[in-house]
């Protein structure tokens, strides 16, 4: 592609904020926190509107060299007929890309209009909401009664009744539950045995639990109790609900 119309071309896709795809052989000189230099070979160079710029090659997920949004971009055809573009950030420390294009390939820019943000689903907040709605799936007679009670060190998930009005202290993980997270209801549970002087029990929910942390749950006579779940799109479906419990107003009421 000659370098004058594709000159033309970047500097109109930089001015209306476009996306810019250009690939072709270059190399690429990198300064600021630290120093890098990639030979030639064929990369793709990815500019978006926000003026981030990032450096691919045709390996891996993540960019070779990348800079984030509000970039100063320039371009130049040097002495040596290759077009040359700079990525310039000057905060918090001065960081400059400068790849060097002998021959461009292809090269495209476009308008895309997108301002949705993304909804993330399968957090355990949206478990624990979906939880509280009936707490029939850990067990019959539980009752919710607060979510993310504050404590010394962190906050329980849900703090419940059961049947026989005993405070239970459950603890959700929505990855298989280790040591740490044994530990973390221990804590929990040992604190509000102090505070109330009473019986208090602990339910560890999760996928799944290594030997070691629920053998460490039983000897301190601790629960574990599997979390079936599933995703449809951004929302969690558990799996085995019983009927309807009371919800957190209605307790409360």
């Amino acid at each position: 592609m000659d370098f004058s119309q594709a000159q033309q071309s970047i500097c109109r896709a930089l001015d209306n904020n476009e996306m810019l795809l250009i690939a072709g052989n270059c190399n690429v000189k990198y300064d600021g926190r630290a120093g890098s230099r990639l030979d030639e070979g064929e990369r793709l160079i990815i500019v978006k509107g926000d003026k981030s710029f990032a450096v691919h090659q045709n390996q891996k997920l993540t960019p070779v060299n990348y800079q984030s949004p509000g970039c100063t971009i320039t371009t130049e055809i040097t002495g040596n007929d290759t077009l040359l573009i700079k990525s310039l950030r000057r905060k918090p420390v001065k960081e400059l890309i400068q790849v060097d294009f002998s021959d461009i390939s292809f090269l495209t820019s476009l308008s895309l209009q997108d301002k949705n943000k993304l909804r993330l689903g399968g957090m355990e907040t949206d478990i624990h909401k979906e939880l509280v709605k009936d707490l029939g799936v850990v067990e019959q007679g539980l009752v919710p009664v607060k979510r993310e009670s504050h404590m010394t060190r962190g906050s329980i998930d849900i703090y419940a009744m059961d049947k026989n009005r005993i405070p239970v202290v459950i603890e959700v993980k929505r990855r298989k539950a280790g040591l740490l997270e044994a530990t973390q209801l221990k804590r929990y549970v040992t604190e509000l045995r102090k505070q109330k002087n009473q019986r208090i029990r602990g339910i560890l929910l999760a996928p799944d639990i290594t030997d070691k942390a629920k053998a460490m749950l039983e000897n301190d006579g601790l629960e574990f109790r599997k979390l079936n779940y599933e995703m449809q799109e951004t929302d969690v479906k558990l799996k085995g609900l019983q009927a309807k419990q009371r919800g957190l107003a209605e307790f409360f009421n």
